[in-house]
């Protein structure tokens, strides 16, 4: 299994970091937005912000893009709970699961434990030098050398802090435009994006970013380059854009 926290360095490299939030089985919408900004694997570093399947319609493709750095998010989980049957596989159906649930036994089996071997945080240098952080949801605290100490350490801890970082919202509900809140303010690393919560436009307060457009309800993906981003700020929160109609949505 991945270590729970995954350590990348890109600095001086000639490529980009792009990032894209939760793509929720619409690979289709990720390759159009990859040819539009002339993604070249060769040297760009594409990181996948964890759920990448259930609801869209190419989840069952998913299998060709777990080599790209991602995290697991919580529809991951979903999958490999949803192989004990009852309670968990109903909840993982009714949340856009279906697809997992018509594949062969034997498929179900090795999807699921594919999809669920992901870091639960990266740490990146980008190209630029930046020191960014990638979690799915949410992080305990403000603190990201503490959190990734968590992760690191094992016993109850890391299991709170795996808790969070898959399911959490409690920092982006939080967030009042026009301030920058401390709970926004991380210590320990110059910015860090998340995926999970649904937001009608990317938002950033503080020094987080929340990216996850609702890409199956929407059709409309957020694919960064990272480094650009910060340079330009980032996109501040507006009360419409703080969160979209499916924010309760596991």
């Amino acid at each position: 299994m991945t270590p729970p926290v995954a350590h990348h360095d890109l600095r001086g490299q000639r490529g980009r970091a792009l990032l894209v939030g939760d793509i929720h089985g619409c690979f289709d919408l990720l390759r159009a937005d990859l040819e539009k900004i002339s993604y070249n694997a060769e040297v760009d570093t594409l990181f996948l912000l964890g759920d990448l399947v259930d609801r869209g319609p190419q989840s069952a493709q998913c299998g060709d893009w777990l080599h790209h750095p991602r995290l697991r998010g919580n529809h991951e989980l979903m999958t490999l709970n949803a192989l004990r049957g009852g309670v968990e596989e109903r909840f993982h159906r009714r949340y856009g699961g279906d697809w997992f649930a018509a594949l062969p036994g034997d498929q179900r089996g090795r999807m699921a434990t594919a999809l669920v071997d992901a870091p639960i945080a990266i740490d990146l240098r980008t190209p630029a030098g930046r020191h960014v952080g990638l979690v799915h949801a949410d992080i305990p605290g403000e603190d990201w050398p503490g959190f990734l100490a968590m992760l690191e350490g094992g016993g109850p801890a890391r299991g709170d802090a795996e808790d969070t970082a898959l399911w959490g919202r409690s920092r982006l509900r939080s967030v009042t435009p026009g301030r920058a809140d401390r709970n926004t303010r991380i210590v320990g690393v110059d910015h860090v994006f998340f995926g999970h919560s649904v937001v009608y436009d990317p938002v950033t307060a503080g020094n987080c970013s929340w990216i996850d457009t609702g890409s199956s309800f929407t059709q409309q993906l957020c694919l960064i380059d990272i480094d650009d981003w910060l340079t330009r700020g980032g996109a501040p929160v507006t009360w419409r854009q703080r969160f979209g109609s499916w924010r309760h949505h596991p």
